[in-house]
């Protein structure tokens, strides 16, 4: 649903505390798709939720080299780190 910009006022928390136990976590897809979703979510919600905003950025940069060292695709790395790239500039 946080990929079709749905709920994101109660998802969005709940994500946070789950990538925050595992960035990778999987979703419906692939191990770090919730990721990708969470980066990749309306960015107007973004804007009005600040701390929330920071906490996504901070888990992101925290987790940097798991996330870089990570057996999966090259497109996939490729993807979260180009959304993080847009994302963190939101606020």
């Amino acid at each position: 649903m946080i990929g079709q910009n749905i709920g994101l006022k109660y998802l969005i928390p709940i994500a946070i505390e789950i990538l925050s136990e595992n960035i990778l976590a999987e979703g419906d897809y692939y191990e770090g798709d919730l990721l990708n979703s969470v980066l990749a979510s309306n960015q107007e919600f973004w804007i009005a939720e600040k701390k929330n905003h920071q906490t996504v950025c901070d888990l992101f940069k925290k987790n940097e080299s798991i996330l870089k060292d990570f057996d999966t695709t090259w497109e996939i790395k490729k993807r979260w780190f180009e959304l993080f790239k847009y994302f963190e500039i939101i606020n």
